[in-house]
């Protein structure tokens, strides 16, 4: 009976999708425009695979870790605020691994555009003003 009623679902998406295929005329001249998408998903793989490697190694002792800093830090013993703060301490480390690699990957394959790297570039300017120095001295005089 659940099968039945999955498979209604599943049959009733790949009709919808096929109809609004159909309708707004999508075909394999449109493929060159999911480039980026291929890459952004490449590269979220490659990243992931790493982060999962991390997160392997690290989970157990980050998960004890962060257990001990809540019961010491936080006074409590009570068991769901201690896995709460264990597990976003490996959640943490899990998205430091990954949000890098993803970055970078992303700039070093061209995903990134440079409308939103100046965009970044000028939302760090607000945040980090240079500030205006006066020139060192030429030590030799």
């Amino acid at each position: 009976m659940i099968m039945s009623a999955v498979g209604a679902v599943l049959a009733e998406k790949v009709i919808a999708m096929a109809m609004v295929v159909y309708i707004l005329g999508v075909g394999r001249r449109h493929l060159p425009l999911l480039k980026n998408v291929a890459k952004a998903a490449i590269i979220s793989a490659m990243a992931g695979v790493v982060t999962y490697f991390v997160y392997d190694t690290i989970k157990v002792y980050m998960l004890n870790f962060g257990e001990h800093y809540a019961a010491e830090a936080l006074s409590t013993t009570k068991l769901s605020t201690l896995n709460f703060v264990g597990g976003s301490l490996v959640l943490l480390v899990s998205g430091a691994v990954f949000a890098p690699l993803y970055l970078l990957g992303a700039n070093l394959w061209g995903v990134i555009e440079d409308e939103e790297k100046q965009s970044i570039r000028n939302i760090l300017r607000r945040i980090w003003p240079k500030r205006v120095h006066a020139p060192l001295a030429d030590p030799r005089g």
